[in-house]
């Protein structure tokens, strides 16, 4: 009959802990992942305090092994996950491309093509302000601006809009005052 395993306590926690049984005698820290880097640090640190490890990591003799090891394997670090999941796109080539000079188009200044600009400049600004192309979704959204000025303009839909705006603004160009005098 097996002998019953005794406790021991962890030398970072002080609690009680079952010890593998594989290496019961020696285990002195419980599984715990804090007790683990606790041991691990404590490892390190006495291995570090030995003379021949102090400069291990920075000496000359270590440095060239380093090199001599990375020019043995060039292309170690390339093939890794991490390098593959950085790389989002192809690298794009170093060199600018050339700059292209646009000619300045002379502005028109006639009326008829300041006019005829101003569709399209309408389409196109409805459509940023949409945030859409689709010729639904602006004629939707222009249904909607066009109600909303009606609202903020006092206007009832099919009224001469030319004739409501100069008289708005124009009152005294032949429209009838507001209080006619009585004859």
């Amino acid at each position: 009959m097996k002998p019953p395993r005794s406790r021991r306590k962890c030398l970072h926690c002080k609690e009680l802990f079952l010890p593998d049984y594989r290496s019961a005698q020696r285990q002195r820290y419980c599984s715990k992942p804090e007790c683990r880097q606790a041991r691990k640090r404590e490892l390190m640190r006495a291995w570090l305090a030995k003379p021949e490890n102090q400069n291990y990591f920075r000496d000359a003799k270590n440095a060239e092994r380093v090199r001599a090891w990375q020019q043995d394997h060039p292309g170690y670090w390339k093939n890794t996950a991490r390098s593959r999941r950085r790389t989002l796109q192809d690298d794009c080539p170093k060199q600018a491309p050339a700059p292209q000079v646009l000619e300045p188009v002379a502005p028109s200044r006639t009326l008829q093509d300041l006019c005829s600009m101003q569709v399209p400049l309408l389409v196109g600004l409805i459509s940023m302000f949409v945030g859409s192309t689709l010729p639904d979704d602006i004629a939707t959204s222009t249904r909607r601006l066009l109600s909303k000025g009606h609202d903020i303009l006092g206007m009832v839909p099919g009224v001469n809009l030319e004739r409501f705006v100069h008289e708005k603004t124009c009152p005294q160009c032949g429209a009838a005052p507001e209080s006619a005098p009585a004859i």
